[in-house]
């Protein structure tokens, strides 16, 4: 059998026979045997840096959230939290249906075992046919409760948009008696 010659490649070539990653092949003294105690001191230390910054970073936001929610638990009420989450649910098509099949179900177990919210709660499953210048009177009013800006998305010079802007109006006006409360800007999304 003959002797199979080796091919020759330039030492320190990335990604050739000669030099390949560090951690693949234990670092640079590492050989056979894997990374030597130094160079995992090293990394030990670089993600020890990072864990500890991110985690002083979540702390932070976690403690920020509780004082949101303990404050609107003050001001709106011991329910309020809840009232969010379901807000936040809501705001999409798929939340809306799990919402709308959760309250369907309230209400047929509720006439099954004869509760008078089954027979008196008169929760319509179909489609919303609130008349298109009621919802958005009602939209409007949301929108000046909520303290955005007066642009109707409907437009100029339709029904829809007169009524918007008079349910913003609505809406402004008792915002105003009760009052404008400057909130604390967003925190920075962390990364």
């Amino acid at each position: 059998m003959a002797k199979q010659k080796r091919k020759k490649t330039k030492a320190g070539v990335p990604g050739e026979a000669g030099v390949k990653d560090d951690l693949a092949t234990g670092g640079a003294n590492g050989g056979h045997n894997g990374p030597t105690d130094e160079d995992r001191q090293v990394l030990f230390h670089q993600h020890f840096k990072t864990y500890v910054k991110a985690k002083t970073e979540v702390d932070a936001a976690t403690a920020r959230f509780r004082n949101a929610c303990k404050l609107a638990r003050a001001e709106c009420g011991q329910d309020a939290v809840k009232r969010f989450r379901r807000a936040v649910e809501l705001s999409t098509p798929e939340g809306e249906q799990r919402v709308r099949d959760e309250l369907g179900m309230i209400v047929e177990v509720a006439k099954w075992v004869g509760s008078p919210v089954g027979t008196q709660f008169s929760f319509e499953l179909e489609p919303d046919r609130t008349p298109a210048v009621d919802r958005a009177r009602e939209d409007g009013k949301r929108a000046g409760l909520a303290g955005e800006q007066r642009k109707p998305p409907h437009a100029p010079g339709t029904a829809q948009e007169q009524a918007w802007l008079e349910g913003h109006g609505i809406g402004q006006e008792k915002l105003g008696k009760k009052g404008f409360k400057e909130q604390a800007p967003p925190a920075a999304a962390v990364t």
